[in-house]
C-alpha cells in the first residue's frame, strides 16, 4: 500500500489533527482574550456622546441676485467647526473654569464630528465624545457661538475685500472709458468724420447711379451682339425698330428691394457712438442720370430719321401702284412706264442706302456703348476707391466706438455686482439656529461591549490558532504514516483504532473474541494478514511488538494478533517481555511463574 502523498497537495486531515490534538492552546488563548475584554469593559474610562443640531439657512425673501441657488453646501462650515484654531479658541475661553478639573489644555481639546443631517435639510449634526459630560456640553455650546462669530467675521472680511477690489476695478474702468472717449473724439476731429459721412452718402448715390448705368450699357451691348447676325438683309425700318427696342430693353431698371425693418417716422438708425447707418437712401435724394444719357433723350434724335424712311416706303408703294395701272393700258417700253420704273429703282436704292446707314448706326452704337462702358467702369473704380476710404474711416470709427461700449458694459456689470454685494451684506442673509439643544446620551459610547467582545473573540481565536499552527510547525515528532516510513525506513503493515474500554488500564483483554468488536476484529485481521505476508517474504517466524513509551497498546496488540494467528490453526508462542510490569499472564489465564527470567537463569 502506497501512502506517499503529493507534497503540493493540501491534506485537510493535518489541520483537523491540529485542532483535535492542540485544542488546549486554542481554548487557553480564547479564555485569556475574553478575560482581557471583560476587564477592559469594567475598568476602561467611559466616554459619553454630547450632540446637537444646528440649522443654517437664508431668508428666501431677502436673497440677492448674487446667489440664486439653494444654499446647501456645508463643507466650509464643517471645516470651520473641526479646525484646530476654533477649538483652541474655545479651550482658552473655558480654561479658567475647567482647566483644573480636566487636566490641562491638551486634554480639553475635543475632536468634533459634524455631518449633514439626512432628515432635516440645511442642518448639521454636531457631536463630541468625552468622559465628562458637563464639560462636553459647555465645549459644544461655546464652539457653536465661536463658529457663528467667526463665520460672520469671514463673511464681512470677504465682502470688504471684494468691495475694495470692485471699487478699484471701477476706477480703472472709468479711466479706460475716459481714454476711449478721448480717442473717439480725437479721431472724429482729425478725420473730419461729419464731412466724410456726408460725402460718403453722396459718393454712394453716385456709385449706385453709375452701376445702374453700367448694367444698362452691358444689357444693350449683349442685345446688339445677339441681334446683329439676324439683321444682315433686313430693311431700314426693321433695323430702326430693332435699334429702338434694344434701347428700350437696355433702359430697364431693376426691381427695388423690399424693406426688411421699416423705420419709425422722424427716427434714423444710429449707434451708441453717434454713427448713422447708410443702409437706406430716400428716393428723392437718389442720384439720377443726366437727361442727355437717358434712352428717352436719345430716342428723340432718331425720330426725324424714322419719318424720312417712312416717306420713302410710302413713295415706293405709290410708284409700284402707279406702275401696275400704267401696265394695264401701256406697253412696258412706254416712256411713262420706264420713267416710273426708274423712280422705283431710285427709291429702292435709297431704301438700301438707308438700311446700310441704319446698320452703320447700329455698329456705331455698339462701339459708342463699348467706349461708354469702359469710361463708366473707370469712373466706377474711382468712386469705389473714394467710397472705400470713407468706409475704412467709418469702420475704424465704429471699432473705437465699440471699445467705448464694451468698457461701459463692463462698468455697468461691475457696478451691479458691487451693489448686490452691499445689499446682501446689509441684509445679513445667513442665520444660525440650534434646532436641538446640546444634550448628552445616557449610555456611554465607549467602551462598546459588542465591539470589545467581538474583538476579544477574534484575537483569542486568531492567537490560539496561530500558536497551535506554530507548535505544530516546531514539533519534530513523527506524526503520520509517511513520517514513519521516511524516517525509520520500514514499511507500514496496518493500523488499529484507538479503542478505549472500561478497565483497559488494569486489564488487557482479547478484543477479537468480543462479539461487539467487529471493527476491531477486521482491523486485527488485516494486520495479521500483513504480518504473515511480511514474515513469509523475510523467511522468518519471529515477531517483536514494541514501542517508545508505555501504555501505547503493545500488550493488547501482541495478544490479539497471537489469537488471530492461532485461529488460523497455527502454533503460536506468546512471550511477555515486560519484566517490570507483566500483565499478559492475567489475560490468558496462566501463572506468573515461571517466567522469562527463570528461563534465562536456568
Amino acid at each position: 500500500m502506497d501512502y506517499n502523498q503529493n507534497p503540493y497537495q493540501i491534506d485537510f486531515r493535518v489541520y483537523i489533527g491540529i485542532l483535535f490534538f492542540r485544542w488546549q492552546i486554542i481554548a487557553l488563548c480564547f479564555l485569556y482574550s475574553l478575560l482581557a475584554g471583560v476587564l477592559y469593559l469594567n475598568f476602561a474610562p467611559k466616554r459619553y456622546r454630547t450632540s446637537c443640531k444646528l440649522m443654517i439657512y437664508r431668508d428666501i425673501n431677502l436673497q440677492s441676485t448674487v446667489d440664486q441657488s439653494p444654499w446647501k453646501q456645508f463643507n466650509a462650515h464643517i471645516y470651520l467647526l473641526q479646525s484646530e484654531k476654533l477649538r483652541r479658541r474655545v479651550v482658552n475661553k473655558l480654561f479658567n473654569t475647567w482647566g483644573e478639573k480636566i487636566g490641562g489644555k491638551e486634554k480639553m481639546m475635543l475632536a468634533v464630528d459634524a455631518v449633514p443631517d439626512r432628515k432635516i435639510g440645511s442642518t448639521l449634526h454636531i457631536s463630541v465624545e468625552f468622559w465628562n459630560s458637563e464639560y462636553a456640553e459647555a465645549f459644544l455650546s461655546a464652539l457653536i457661538e465661536e463658529h457663528e462669530a467667526e463665520w460672520g467675521s469671514i463673511q464681512r472680511t470677504a465682502v470688504d475685500s471684494a468691495t475694495v477690489m470692485l471699487e478699484q476695478e471701477l476706477l480703472k474702468m472709468e479711466d479706460n472709458i475716459r481714454q476711449a472717449e478721448d480717442r473717439l473724439i480725437e479721431y472724429k476731429r482729425l478725420n473730419d468724420i461729419a464731412r466724410i459721412e456726408a460725402r460718403g452718402s453722396m459718393e454712394s448715390r453716385y456709385l449706385i447711379a453709375l452701376m445702374e448705368r453700367k448694367n444698362q450699357i452691358m444689357t444693350e451691348l449683349m442685345l446688339l451682339e445677339a441681334q446683329t447676325p439676324a439683321l444682315k438683309d433686313a430693311s431700314a425700318s426693321v433695323i430702326s425698330d430693332v435699334n429702338k427696342l434694344t434701347r428700350e430693353t437696355g433702359a430697364v431698371k431693376p426691381i427695388p428691394e423690399t424693406e426688411v425693418e421699416p423705420q419709425e417716422e422722424g427716427k434714423e438708425k444710429e449707434t451708441s457712438a453717434g454713427i448713422k447707418s447708410r443702409t437706406e437712401i430716400p428716393e428723392d435724394r437718389a442720384a439720377a442720370l443726366p437727361k442727355s444719357l437717358t434712352a428717352e433723350a436719345i430716342d428723340e434724335s432718331t425720330g426725324s430719321d424714322e419719318s424720312g424712311w417712312r416717306d420713302l416706303r410710302v413713295k415706293l408703294a405709290q410708284l409700284q401702284l402707279k406702275e401696275k395701272e400704267l401696265l394695264k393700258n401701256l406697253e412696258t417700253e412706254h416712256p411713262q412706264v420706264k420713267s416710273v420704273r426708274k423712280e422705283i429703282e431710285n427709291t429702292q436704292n435709297m431704301l438700301k442706302v438707308a438700311a446700310e446707314i441704319e446698320m452703320g448706326r447700329l455698329r456705331d452704337r455698339h462701339k459708342a456703348l463699348s467706349i461708354q462702358l469702359a469710361a463708366v467702369e473707370a469712373a466706377e473704380y474711382k468712386w469705389q476707391a473714394k467710397n472705400l476710404l470713407a468706409s475704412q474711416r467709418q469702420a475704424e470709427l465704429k471699432r473705437i466706438a465699440g471699445v467705448v461700449d464694451r468698457f461701459e458694459n463692463n462698468y455697468n456689470s461691475l457696478y451691479q455686482k458691487l451693489h448686490d454685494m452691499r445689499v446682501s451684506e446689509e441684509l445679513k442673509a445667513d442665520h444660525f439656529r440650534v434646532v436641538e439643544s446640546v444634550a448628552t446620551e445616557k449610555n456611554p459610547v465607549w467602551p462598546d461591549p459588542l465591539k470589545i467582545l467581538m474583538f476579544a473573540l477574534a484575537v483569542g481565536l486568531g492567537s490560539g490558532l496561530g500558536l497551535a499552527f506554530l507548535a505544530q510547525t516546531m514539533d519534530n515528532k513523527m506524526q503520520t504514516i509517511s513520517d514513519v516510513e521516511k524516517v525509520l525506513g520500514i514499511p507500514f503493515l496496518g493500523g488499529v483504532p484507538f479503542w478505549v474500554h472500561s478497565g483497559l488500564e488494569s486489564t488487557v483483554r482479547p478484543i477479537v473474541t468480543e462479539e461487539h468488536s467487529a471493527g476491531a476484529v477486521e482491523a486485527y485481521r488485516a494486520l495479521r494478514t500483513s504480518i504473515l505476508a511480511a514474515l513469509a517474504k523475510a523467511n522468518d517466524n519471529l515477531l517483536i511488538v514494541t514501542s517508545a513509551d508505555s501504555r501505547e497498546g503493545k500488550t493488547l496488540t501482541a495478544l490479539n494478533v497471537a489469537i488471530m494467528i492461532a485461529q488460523m490453526g497455527k502454533s503460536v508462542l506468546l512471550v511477555d517481555m515486560d519484566l517490570r510490569r507483566g500483565r499478559l499472564h492475567r489475560s490468558v489465564g496462566v501463572n506468573r511463574e515461571p517466567g522469562m527470567t527463570d528461563v534465562l537463569r536456568n
